[in-house]
């Protein structure tokens, strides 16, 4: 069985990396809904020094062999894949950004919205094939589209993400290293002011060591149910089974979540985790960054030739 819908990139979310050695145990994913990003993004920093990968220009390269590849298979009798394709690359390093959601919700009026959670976007078809004959022209047509590009084409957008991978890591252990010297204060003064605000742990000593919010004993919500997801293909030898695309789910928390929100990131501002943390994560951001310039650089470049080469190409 194939499944050719692409496969993400390999990352690490940047909330994961921090709450590692931070404070917050939130379940946060790598993109937030547009509602959502307004308001973190005009009180994140402006500037951060991972800014300069070049993850929209990597994106088209990627869409741009994607799209190739399925007007090859267009060409040899498989519309599906073209069909069924992603309209927009996406900028394939904007998990390695940062903002204020990292700490928990940023304000209150995000706290009702979303509690700790975010509406997950909408996702295309998946195309499953038990046709080897199909199986055999998406090999051949990946192998034409790259080349089509440049015979560097698919080594170096496998070798950017794994860089960037590679940043994410370092930045983790730079971050923690940082952090250090106040994590243990930071983290019982989060859980005495949730303690004044009415959530107390049931192990005031565990919730100081590694404070996740479900510990504190609320119920949490769920993304709203999506039939299309139910769909799950039959295994029949020679077909091509198309599932329905996934529309995009609203998260949707209960009332004593979104109390719980509330309350923290209202603890999160007392205790001014934007101006003491935010620092940090450029700084951790500038020693990774500086550690690895000319790498980066030459794939910035090479990136950016090819991109502006490859978004111009028709099979």
């Amino acid at each position: 069985m194939r499944q050719t819908f692409p496969a993400p990139l390999l990352r690490v979310s940047s909330a994961a990396l921090l709450v590692a050695g931070l404070i917050a145990g939130c379940s946060f994913d790598d993109r937030a809904s547009t509602d959502n990003a307004a308001s973190a993004d005009s009180d994140a920093s402006t500037a951060q020094p991972f800014d300069a990968l070049r993850g929209e220009e990597l994106g088209i390269l990627r869409h741009s062999i994607r799209k190739l590849r399925n007007e090859c298979l267009a060409e040899a009798g498989y519309p599906q894949n073209l069909t069924h394709m992603a309209q927009e690359p996406d900028d394939d390093f904007d998990h390695l950004r940062f903002d204020l959601r990292t700490f928990g919700p940023v304000d209150e009026q995000e706290a009702r919205r979303s509690g700790f959670g975010k509406d997950a976007p909408a996702q295309i078809a998946r195309i499953v094939s038990f046709d080897a004959n199909y199986d055999q022209e998406v090999e051949r047509c990946e192998l034409a589209a790259s080349k089509k590009i440049g015979p560097e084409a698919q080594e170096l957008s496998v070798s950017y993400g794994e860089l960037g991978n590679t940043l994410m890591g370092e930045f983790g252990k730079e971050y923690e290293r940082l952090i250090g010297p106040q994590l243990s204060e930071l983290r019982t003064s989060l859980r005495d002011c949730l303690a004044e605000a009415g959530f107390q742990a049931e192990d005031p000593e565990d919730f100081a060591r590694e404070p996740y919010p479900e510990k504190l004993g609320v119920r949490f919500g769920a993304h709203e149910t999506i039939v299309e997801e139910a769909w799950s293909p039959e295994r029949k030898e020679g077909t091509i089974q198309i599932g329905p695309a996934i529309p995009a789910k609203k998260y949707v928390p209960t009332e004593e979540e979104v109390e719980l929100a509330v309350a923290w990131s209202k603890c999160t501002q007392r205790l001014e985790f934007k101006e003491r943390l935010m620092p940090l994560v450029i700084s951790a951001q500038q020693t990774v960054y500086e550690r690895h310039e000319e790498q980066l650089a030459e794939h910035a470049d090479k990136t950016v030739d090819l991109a502006k080469k490859a978004a111009d190409l028709k099979w």
